[in-house]
């Protein structure tokens, strides 16, 4: 299960916010598959997302429900979001090892496509795994370690075609969007994080920096 939400910058005001990103809220539900080639260190993963954007995604009353508990600001521009849309999106990723050095160091490189309702982009990008870890293109049978911690910096850069978040669904009218032609193409992302996994659990805090989205949109980093 995935949560996502979105809002402008300003999310105190209550009207519309045009130059800025609009309100979006989405709930997945994922299903997916992994197969490891050990002999050639390649993994192939297969994705499929179902979910909603939009209202039915809850994504002002859980903003608002945190916030009042924090004390933080209120969100007052949700009634602004963007319509229902059923979400349908298909993701594969093809992952190559490049460099290990035992269970402390690997250097990775992949690509992806994703295809849907929610989101059409290609991506290419690199993973760099500092720490003590399990090496991701060994077989399961051979994964000894219980606990894992290690720090990882992945950039990535997306060619996108489509992004529901700012222009909203297909044939969908909106309170207010990004305009189809103010989306950029070109968006790129890194991620710093560090990952601590032991016997079955996983805790993870990451840092994300992207560049604008659209015309006029800011640089941005968001965590967690």
């Amino acid at each position: 299960m995935e949560h996502n939400d979105n809002t402008p910058e300003d999310f105190t005001k209550g009207e519309k916010q045009p130059g800025d990103r609009p309100y979006a809220a989405a709930i997945l539900l994922k299903t997916f598959s992994i197969a490891t080639d050990t002999i050639h260190k390649r993994r192939i993963a297969n994705t499929l997302s179902i979910g909603i954007i939009g209202t039915d995604a809850a994504g002002g009353e859980m903003q608002t429900a945190i916030h009042r508990k924090t004390g933080d600001a209120l969100p007052l521009g949700w009634h602004h979001q963007i319509a229902n849309y059923p979400i349908l999106n298909y993701q594969i990723c093809v992952e190559q090892k490049l460099l290990s050095l035992g269970s402390m160091f690997l250097l990775s490189a992949d690509a992806s496509a994703r295809l849907g309702t929610l989101i059409n982009k290609v991506t290419i990008d690199g993973m760099t795994m500092l720490g003590f870890f399990n090496q991701p293109f060994k077989s399961v049978s051979n994964q000894k370690y219980k606990v894992q911690f290690y720090g990882y910096i992945h950039p990535q850069l997306n060619l996108v075609t489509y992004d529901a978040t700012l222009p909203g669904g297909f044939f969908r009218s909106d309170p207010y969007t990004v305009l189809s032609r103010d989306v950029q193409r070109f968006v790129y992302q890194h991620h710093l994080g560090v990952v601590v996994k032991f016997f079955g659990f996983y805790a993870e805090y990451y840092n994300t920096w992207t560049t604008a989205e659209f015309r006029n949109g800011k640089t941005h980093g968001t965590g967690g």
